[in-house]
C-alpha cells in the first residue's frame, strides 16, 4: 500500500472521524507500530489530537 500525504492523510482521517462521530462512540481505537516506519502514522494521529497510551503485548509459542 502507498503511503499518503500529510494533507491526504489528514483530511481522510478527519473524514472518517466525522463518519464515526455519526455513528455516537465515545472512544475510537487506532494502532500502528512503535518502530521507526510508523513514525509518521503516529505523528500523523497526535496532530490529530490522539492519544497514545502505553500498551505492553506480549507472545508466546506454545
Amino acid at each position: 500500500m502507498a503511503r499518503r500525504s500529510g494533507q491526504a492523510s489528514t483530511r481522510l482521517c478527519e473524514h472518517a472521524f466525522a463518519g464515526l462521530r455519526q455513528l455516537g462512540p465515545k472512544v475510537v481505537e487506532i494502532w500502528t507500530g512503535g518502530d521507526p516506519f510508523h513514525a509518521p502514522a503516529r505523528a500523523l494521529y497526535e496532530s490529530l489530537d490522539c492519544v497514545a497510551l502505553p500498551l505492553m503485548v506480549y507472545f508466546r509459542e506454545p
